[in-house]
């Protein structure tokens, strides 16, 4: 008897040790509105973000009806590509559902908007939202040089000559928009961590100008592992 008192309790210990551990609600994210006119193509990734241990299965949940023609979806763990080259202009509203886990399992559904503007018509920028980054943190002992880029998207009017200018608000210092395939090119030289809120103006060489407001948000640089910024010098 005395034996069989440690035997058992070893045995509730390792049953304890490999019960399954129940798992946060999942998330979706994605960086911004995708935005892609007729003919390019395009590799979005959707992704889940909610912290979860190695290995839990993620089953993807994606209507094929409700993809643009043209787009697919690539599965991978715990993100997903849309991927593929759009054939029909429109404006596309696509459910998107993750579940994770076995046997607690957890899930949740958001809706992506999927943008293939019309290259005819009224000048028109299809940008609604630009991806938040990391910044440059000055005040840290982790600061170093980050170079910010992003394409935004306007199409219509002449369709040529694209002119961009900051019409209101205050860009980040260091901002320029140059010409791109897409409409024109987002770049940032050495931008400082903050929130921007500006108004984006493109013309076309007809004169016709259309106007987007836009918020940015440049985040500090992570600081390294194990070690916290206090103003001073870092710590573990």
């Amino acid at each position: 008897m005395k034996y069989l008192m440690p035997i058992c309790l070893l045995l509730l210990v390792a049953c304890q040790q490999n019960e399954p551990r129940e798992i946060a609600k999942p998330t979706i994210e994605w960086d911004r509105t995708p935005v892609v006119k007729v003919g390019d193509s395009i590799d979005f990734e959707v992704r889940q973000g909610n912290g979860y241990p190695g290995g839990v299965h993620h089953d993807w949940q994606v209507a094929a009806s409700s993809l643009p023609a043209g787009i697919s979806i690539q599965y991978d763990g715990a993100k997903i590509h849309l991927v593929g080259t759009p054939t029909v202009v429109g404006t596309y509203t696509i459910p998107i559902k993750v579940t994770i886990g076995d046997v607690h399992p957890k899930s949740t559904t958001r809706n992506l908007v999927f943008i293939v503007p019309s290259t005819t018509g009224p000048l028109t920028i299809y940008t609604p939202d630009l991806p938040s980054a990391y910044g440059t943190n000055y005040t840290g002992p982790y600061s170093s040089y980050y170079q910010y880029s992003t394409e935004i998207v306007a199409t219509g009017g002449t369709n040529s000559g694209y002119t961009w200018s900051v019409v209101g608000g205050a860009a980040p210092a260091g901002f320029s928009v140059g010409a791109w395939p897409t409409g024109g090119l987002i770049m940032i030289s050495l931008p400082a961590p903050g929130e921007y809120d500006f108004t984006l103006q493109v013309m076309d060489s007809g004169g016709n100008t259309d106007t987007q407001d836009l918020h940015l948000l440049l985040m500090p640089e992570p600081l390294a592992h194990g070690n916290v910024y206090t103003g001073a010098g870092s710590g573990p």
